[in-house]
């Protein structure tokens, strides 16, 4: 372990006990290596708290501390936007019920017990972070269809909390039958400096930084969150049909190639809605409205404490060798 102090945030809204879990795991590995005084743990309390930790110790170690959230995509923007311009590292736990920013960072076959262990050994880097208007986001911003999803599947989650991350599939199917389709101006600046520009009517955009959004869907295939780019994925009007045969594609991150759907990697942009009424849109799973959206990419915005590969790493060596 190095010389910082570490806190961990868990959330209390975090996944079916995933954070109850993640405290006794805490406990034990500090009781095994005597490093109680370096090792704070505290649960969220109330909204925003995780941003309130997260800035209280920030003032009080600066780049002599770790902020670990522990949570899912919520809680990390919480601490992200704390933490944006400082000298603190972030850390990440997923301890949510997507887990999408995760999936990004650590692949799809990590165990949380890794995790937690490897946090202890962290490696000190940046990340690009998103500015959407006056905030930021880390992961994937979106407008449209995807937030009607979104907002369908917190009410699923609510009535039958028991469904996790299996209740995206269920929003998608209670919002099909009102879609919203947009007519949407977009500007966008490419790599090169080149900038486009357009209207067209949209089912949804989505702006990643990171991979993964929606429970595992797969927008940015090519994602990394520290390369200076983001990637746009722009889906105008389907049919319902087509919508059904499109999903599990845009799952895989196979999408590219159908007609509907364009991909630009840019470094900014703006979407300005052309009928009169606000976007509806979310960020790292946090809902929104706005008369338009102006966004560009923050490159090395954050400091970020990552955990080694070999943590997670050999989780999917192992399942290849079980399959060979």
């Amino acid at each position: 372990m190095k010389d910082h102090h570490l806190l961990y945030i868990i959330s209390t809204h975090a996944g079916q006990g995933h954070g109850r879990y993640a405290r006794k795991a805490l406990s034990r590995f500090i009781d095994m290596t005597d490093v109680s005084n370096m090792v704070t743990i505290i649960d969220t309390e109330h909204e925003n708290h995780a941003a309130e930790l997260a800035k209280t110790f920030s003032d009080r170690y600066g780049e002599e501390v770790v902020v670990y959230a522990c949570g899912g995509d919520g809680t990390i923007n919480e601490v992200a936007n704390a933490l944006q311009g400082t000298e603190t590292p972030m850390g990440v736990i997923p301890l949510g019920t997507a887990n999408d920013l995760s999936k990004t960072l650590y692949g799809q076959q990590y165990r949380l017990l890794d995790l937690l262990g490897g946090s202890f050994f962290y490696e000190l880097d940046y990340i690009d972070l998103i500015r959407i208007n006056d905030i930021y986001c880390v992961n994937v911003m979106s407008v449209g269809f995807d937030a009607v999803v979104l907002e369908n599947t917190y009410n699923v989650l609510e009535a039958v909390p028991s469904l996790g991350k299996h209740a995206y599939p269920f929003g998608i199917l209670k919002s099909l039958a009102k879609r919203p389709i947009r007519k949407i101006a977009y500007n966008l600046q490419l790599m090169d400096g080149k900038i486009i520009q357009g209207e067209d009517d949209y089912l949804f955009i989505a702006v990643a930084n990171g991979g993964y959004y929606g429970g595992g869907y797969n927008p940015s295939p090519n994602a990394q969150i520290d390369d200076g780019i983001l990637e746009v994925c722009m889906v105008s009007d389907l049919k319902l049909l087509e919508i059904a045969r499109l999903l599990p594609k845009y799952k895989k991150g196979t999408h590219y190639g159908h007609p509907a759907i364009q991909g630009h990697e840019v470094v900014s942009g703006s979407f300005n809605p052309l009928d009169g009424q606000n976007l509806i849109g979310n960020y790292d799973g946090v809902l929104f409205e706005s008369e338009s959206v102006h966004f560009e990419v923050v490159p090395k915005a954050l400091r970020f404490a990552r955990i080694p590969s070999f943590f997670y790493e050999k989780n999917t060596k192992t399942k290849d060798l079980k399959q060979q």
